[in-house]
Formats: structure tokens, sequence, C-alpha cells
């Protein structure tokens, strides 16, 4: 009898120290456990598979690591089912996408509650996923907000609105151009904090103001003499460099009663966000008068998006 009493003790001893072992694993072995199954990528089944039995274990004890794998359980749903989600990108989800996107957003949500300080990464997650589907808007929007508090500026998108002043040897202008479409990321830093280590993360950023416009006009009044200049552009880049190399346009001639003339004119620069400076060369396409009106000029802009009619 006391025989069986010490193998049953023994027998309850083995499994609490295995069980204090299987718990008792170092961050760096965790992170290599979770490593391995977020490289699995050659069946999504199989890894969410692993990713519940990896999540059941116990084995995984960093609130970050354990948050990573419900997000990459997330993104595995949304790979899986990625065909039937995009059906939905504007239209109503029926029943069965429906059940595949609160499973999508409770994976998420829990990302967020197990690592409060990790909280703007996966906010972050939730919302690139977000922003992909019309019928997610009100979320999308909810997050966004969310996000802001933590760092993070969106691009705006809109038509843009810009002030120029050009100086050349021959002649001052002053202008006013407008873009068709135009496109401004800002500088940023969304940073997470991991609450075990206290180390911080980059999560996104954005290190230079990206300002870039498509189909680009714009009109310049000669304030040294009598004249002016308009020009079309399919595309201008002014921030962080400012580069045009497609901008063809006609000016009005010094003398009074002369044909306007046409030119091209490549540019390049400097800028940052809404300012830019450039050096251009205006080549005029008439032979008879290239050589004595062609010239060299240097331009300051301030552009920038300002009414966002992509928005819905």
């Amino acid at each position: 009898m006391c025989g069986r009493k010490l193998m049953i003790l023994a027998c309850v001893l083995f499994c609490l120290e295995t069980k204090a072992q299987t718990n008792d694993l170092s961050f760096e072995q965790q992170y290599e456990l979770v490593q391995k199954v977020d490289m699995n990528y050659s069946s999504m089944p199989e890894r969410i598979k692993e990713i519940d039995q990896l999540l059941a274990s116990g084995k995984i004890t960093r609130k970050s690591y354990i948050a990573d794998l419900y997000a990459m359980q997330a993104g595995s749903l949304i790979a899986l089912h990625k065909n039937k989600l995009w059906e939905y990108t504007e239209n109503k989800p029926d029943s069965g996408t429906q059940k595949i996107l609160t499973e999508i957003y409770d994976l998420y949500n829990k990302a967020v509650d197990t690592c409060t300080g990790c909280t703007p990464k996966y906010i972050f997650k939730r919302y690139e996923f977000e922003a992909g589907y019309d019928f997610l808007e009100s979320k999308t929007e909810a997050d966004l907000q969310q996000l802001k508090t933590f760092g993070y500026k969106p691009d705006k998108e809109g038509i843009s609105a810009g002030l120029t002043y050009s100086h050349s040897k021959r002649s001052d202008y002053i202008g006013i151009e407008f873009g068709a479409a135009s496109f401004y990321t800002p500088v940023y830093q969304l940073l997470s904090r991991d609450p075990d280590t206290g180390v911080e993360e980059v999560v996104d950023d954005n290190i230079a103001p990206i300002c870039f416009h498509v189909f680009v006009a714009g009109f310049n009044k000669n304030i040294s003499r009598q004249g002016y200049e308009v020009w079309l552009s399919p595309m201008q880049m002014t921030s962080p460099l400012m580069i045009n190399v497609t901008k063809f346009g006609f000016s009005e001639h010094y003398i009074s009663g002369q044909k306007p003339l046409w030119f091209y004119r490549p540019e390049i620069g400097l800028g940052w966000g809404a300012f830019s400076v450039n050096w251009g060369y205006s080549i005029y396409l008439k032979k008879d008068t290239r050589k004595d009106y062609s010239y060299s000029s240097f331009t300051a802009r301030v552009s920038f998006p300002f009414y966002n009619y992509f928005k819905k």
C-alpha cells in the first residue's frame, strides 16, 4: 500500500515538474517557437492549427508573443478566406463571411487586450485590414482616431493648389498651380512598448514627407515685363525631391504682338512637405527662337492637397 502511494506521489511530482519546465522557457526559446510557426506559409489550415496548439500548450508566457500569435491567427484567416472576403470589399457580407470577420476581429481584440503596452501595434494591424473594405468604414475611422493619439498620421489625397515665385536673368514670375490628384504622406512615428521588457518598437513610420501630384496645370504672370506663361504636366513630385520632367507650356513673348512660344522645361530640386525649390531650364521648341530665348530659372513653391474628394 505504501509503495503504491509513493508511485502516485512520484507521478504527480513528475507531472508538476514537466509542467514547470514547459512554462519555464526563456524569452529566446519562446521567440524561436513563435518564429517557427510564423514562417510556415505552405498551408494556411496547417498554420492555423499550429498556432492554436502553441497557444493551448502554455509554453508562451510573454504577453507580446501571445499577442503576436493572435495577430498571426487573424492574418492566417484573412489569407485563407481572401477570395471570399474580396467579394465584399464594397457590399455588406453574407452571414458566412460575417462569421469569418467576427472571428478575425475577436483575434485582433485578444491581441490588443493581451498586450496593453503594445496596443498601437495591433490596432494598426487591424486598421490595415479594415482599410481594404468599404463596409468597414466606421470601424476603420474609429481605429484611425485611436492611432492618431499614438502619433500616426494618415496620407492626404485630393486636389492640390500651389503658389510659386520664379526668377531668371530675364524676368521674375509669380504663379499659381493646381493638381487634379495629389498624394501626401507626412512624417510620423508609431511606437509600441513591450510590457515585459519595456523596449519600444517602431510599428510604422515615415522619415521624410512625400508629395506627388498628377495632371498639374499652372499660370505664371511676368512681374518684370509684359507677358505670361501657361503650362501643363502629367506628373510632378515636390517632396522630398522636386522632379518634373514632363512640363510643357507656352509663353507670351515680351514684345507686344509676338505670338506665344511653346517650351519644354525640365525641373529638379529639393522639397520638404508643402515647400520646394528647384532649378529648371526652358527649351523653346521653335528653332529660330531657341538660341535667344532658352534660359535657366529658379523657383520656390508652396503646394499642398487641400480638398480630399477621395473620402466617401
